[in-house]
Order: C-alpha cells, then structure tokens, then sequence
C-alpha cells in the first residue's frame, strides 16, 4: 500500500518537473521551477506567488516578441512597462500587473475567456499570499497544496507553454504562410515548416479555426492547383502534428461544409480526397450517395481530372472501374494521358478496338489506344485484339492495322515468339509472323 502511495506520488513530481519544461520563456521556467521547489517543500504561500512572478515575466516577452513583429499594441504596452521600471513608479506597475490578464485575453488573445477566469483566480490568490491579509484576526490564509498545483497547471497550460501569438493573430499569420508562394506542396516539409511557427503548441481552437478554414477555401473557392497541393500539405501536416483537434474539426466541419457545395464544384471535392490524407471515414451517408453519383456520371470535361482520382479514393474505385466500361475512344484516350494504364481501361481498349466500325475508327483507336498500351496488354487482351482483327474486315482492311499488331508483338514482354506463332496461325493471321529485320511504321 505504501508503495503504490510513493509510486503516485512520484509520478506527480515527474508530471511537476514536466510542466517546468514546457515553458517558452527561460525567465518564466526558472521562476515556476522555484514555484514546483516551493510546493515540493509545502511552501504553498510561496508557490503560488512564484507562479504569477512567472506569469509577469512570460507576458513581458511575449510583448517583447510580438513588438518585434511589428505589434503596435505590444510596443504600446511595452513602452509604458519601461517607463514605469526607470521612474520607479510603484501606483503604476502595480496598476500594469492587474491589467495583465485583461490584456492577455484583448486584445492580444493569447487566452481564452475561460482561461481568463481561471488566470484572474490566480491573482486573487496571489494577492492573498503576497500581502499581510488574514482570513479572520488571528489566522493566516494558508492555501491548500491541491490549490497550489492548480494554479501552476493553470499558468503553464494556458500561458507559459504557448507561443505568443495564439487567436486570429496566429490564424492570420498562418493562413499567410500557406498562401505563400514558397510554402511546401509536401507532408513532410510543411511539417517542418510548422515546427517554426504557432503550431507548435497551439491552443485546440487555433488547429480547428485553422482546418475549417482550410476546407472552405479548397472546396468553395476557386483555386490554382498550387494553391490546392499547399492547402493539402498543410492539411496533412496540422493532422500529423495535432491529430486530435484536426480529426474532431474534420468530423464536425467537413460534411457541413460538402453540403454547401454546387453541383458544379464536386471536380474541388474529388480532388480534395485525393490529396488530404485518409478523410472517406468522415463523410456522412448524403455526402458519399452524392459523390458516387458523380463518379457515375463525372461530365466529359471532367473525366481526364476525376476519373484517376476516383479510381483511388476508397468507395469510389469499383465505380470509377464500371465508369471506363462506359468510355468513348476518345474519352479512354485523354484519361490515359494522365495516369498509368490498368486492367480495366486496357480491357476497354481492346473491346474499343474491337468494335471498330470503319477503317477511319479502326485506324484512330490503332493510332490512340493499341500502339501507346502495346507493351501493357496481357496476353488475354492481345488474343481478343488478335482474334477480332480476324473476323472484323474494318480492322484489318485499315492502313494502320499491320503497325499496330506488329507493335504488339515487338514490344510487348510478356508476347513469346512460341505464343504468337500460334496465336496468328490459329486466326489465319500468319503473315503477321516475324520477319527478321520487321519493324513497325
């Protein structure tokens, strides 16, 4: 039992020592180690008057960081704490010291209302320490040491750990990050990126103000493909640093902001599910019925953007799959001029091929979809384009037809001579057998 007691409670001093760590400032990390010194020691008076000593000179180099990017009322606040220090003016900086948390919340926002509150606490008890105020005639106010360890979480949590800009400052400056042109188009980098910036630790609110205001602008607005590739790095690397926030924001935001989507715009929303990692588990019912039926009927100006996407985001790919089975040859032709080909167009490129209806259209599905996939075919696909060729005149009597199967046979690895030999013998194709020095024109 004793030692279980002394386990906890050296966790608890881990935990203590741990908070001291998180502070940004090296004046505010020597004044709450001395507040963890003094609680350690049960001097609870002492630490919690240590713990707003630290709160003043955190706040005074925040202002000083803040001056130095340009802040006006930073440099405002700063010029009258050095007035006062040179004059020695006792009325006014005890006046400054109980504006700082008034200030730290508006107009610099560096808290949060309820922060706010739980930081004016802090005063109120610090005023009580500091000064000869008894709580009856004959007694002392003696804080608890739980009141204690509360206000040292309470400032370094709220304060002393963030940079400082947090708020609409920390979103704007961030959000000009990212609008630049020089921020990162990858994970990784972004990342990095963000590791000099008010994302290190950042209040929740900030993470969620930010990715919300990345999804209205990648899928309302009409951006630059750069502008999309920045928004989604920057997207993957606020989840990879601060998963939590980011992937609450996406479940509660995400969906509302695909509802207030046009029709017209869903090519934005394909496009943004493909590039921001892992967010299918996030859409609603509505929202995925309604993605599907675009992948169903993607428009032709479309088709060369969405359907790669399509073929790779989870739900979509068997649909996108039945979407090239209904192709044109000149639709099949400008998809393949964006990803690599797979089974399923190669499979549409033969049926295509096959079909040809005229010597013109056996010559342009040649030119478009045989000669450029020669060497991806299987050897099922080749006997079908083998085959057909042998009973369609309109592909064989076409100026093109000879090049086109002699492509297929030269270039294609996995066609043995043992295989086509056979092959073209057993559809009376036998010219079609190799001769030596035969290349295709």
């Amino acid at each position: 039992m004793l030692a279980a007691k002394d386990e906890a409670m050296a966790r608890k001093i881990v935990d203590l020592e741990e908070l001291v760590l998180k502070c940004q400032s090296v004046q505010s990390r020597a004044y709450i180690g001395e507040a963890v010194d003094c609680y350690h020691a049960g001097a609870c008076r002492a630490c919690i008057v240590s713990t707003w000593i630290a709160v003043n000179f955190d706040f005074i180099e925040k202002l000083q960081k803040l001056e130095l990017a340009g802040d006006k009322s930073a440099k405002e606040r700063l010029t009258e704490f050095n007035d006062i220090r040179e004059k020695a003016d006792v009325t006014r900086s005890l006046r400054f010291e109980r504006q700082i948390i008034d200030w730290a919340l508006n107009p610099f926002e560096l808290i949060s209302p309820l922060e706010h509150r739980d930081l004016s606490r802090l005063v109120e008890d610090r005023n009580r320490c500091a000064h000869p105020s008894m709580s009856s005639a004959d007694e002392l106010y003696q804080p608890s040491a739980e009141l204690a360890r509360y206000h040292l979480r309470n400032a370094v949590e709220y304060l002393l750990q963030h940079p400082p800009v947090q708020g609409k400052a920390a979103l704007s400056k961030v959000m000009a990050d990212i609008d630049g042109a020089l921020f990162p188009t990858e994970k990784d980098a972004a990342v990095q990126h963000f590791r000099f910036s008010p994302l290190v630790k950042p209040r929740p609110a900030l993470v969620r103000n930010l990715v919300v205001v990345l999804l209205k602008q990648f899928l309302q607005e009409p951006l630059d493909s750069n502008a999309q590739l920045r928004r989604a790095a920057a997207l993957n690397a606020i989840r990879t640093m601060h998963r939590e926030p980011t992937e609450q924001a996406l479940k509660e935001k995400l969906n509302e902001v695909i509802r207030a989507m046009l029709d017209g715009d869903l090519l934005r929303l394909v496009v943004f599910l493909g590039k921001v990692d892992d967010c299918w588990h996030f859409l609603a019912d509505d929202v995925v019925g309604r993605l599907e039926r675009y992948t169903d009927q993607i428009p032709e100006t479309e088709l060369s953007s969405a359907l790669p996407i399509t073929l790779r985001i989870p739900g979509l790919g068997s649909r996108a799959k039945a979407r090239i089975s209904t192709l044109s040859p000149t639709q099949l032709n400008s998809v393949l001029g964006e990803i690599e080909p797979f089974a399923e167009m190669l499979d549409r490129a033969a049926v295509l091929y096959a079909e040809s209806g005229s010597f013109d259209s056996a010559n342009y599905r040649a030119n478009s979809l045989i000669i450029p996939l020669a060497s991806a075919f299987s050897l099922d696909q080749i006997t079908r384009i083998i085959e057909a060729t042998a009973v369609n005149s309109q592909i064989s009597g076409s100026f093109r037809c000879r090049p086109a199967l002699v492509t297929l046979r030269d270039h294609n690895p996995n066609v043995t001579k043992e295989f086509w030999e056979e092959l073209v013998t057993r559809t009376g194709l036998d010219d079609l057998k190799a001769n030596a020095g035969e290349t295709e024109t």
